[in-house]
């Protein structure tokens, strides 16, 4: 079988009953009439294709996000502070005279 024959359908063009064209799966209909499931195929690419985008995306945007957290901490934060010291006990942020103090330093 060809790939002519495949996109066509093995039986020709049959016309099918509007409860089949509303009631049968994508599945069904192949294997009945030889229709292939173009929208089908279609809607599994665009899935694909965004998939993949927003992976490749979130890991282009993955290091701005860290170094900008790491920009966050270092600049409002006391020294030496740690994420786990947050976590345990809260962290002290800056009175207001130390982070114009901070300010004036950078």
């Amino acid at each position: 079988m060809g790939w002519l024959e495949l996109c066509r359908g093995k039986r020709g063009r049959v016309r099918m009953s509007a409860e089949e064209q509303l009631h049968l799966s994508f599945w069904r209909k192949w294997m009945k009439y030889g229709r292939v499931p173009w929208k089908f195929i279609l809607h599994l690419c665009i899935v694909a294709a965004t998939t993949a985008q927003v992976c490749l995306l979130t890991q282009q945007r993955t290091h701005y996000a860290r170094s900008s957290q790491e920009t966050w901490f270092h600049t409002f934060f006391p020294e030496g502070f740690t994420f786990q010291d947050r976590i345990n006990q809260g962290a002290e942020f800056y009175t207001i005279d130390e982070t114009i103090e901070n300010m004036r330093r950078s």
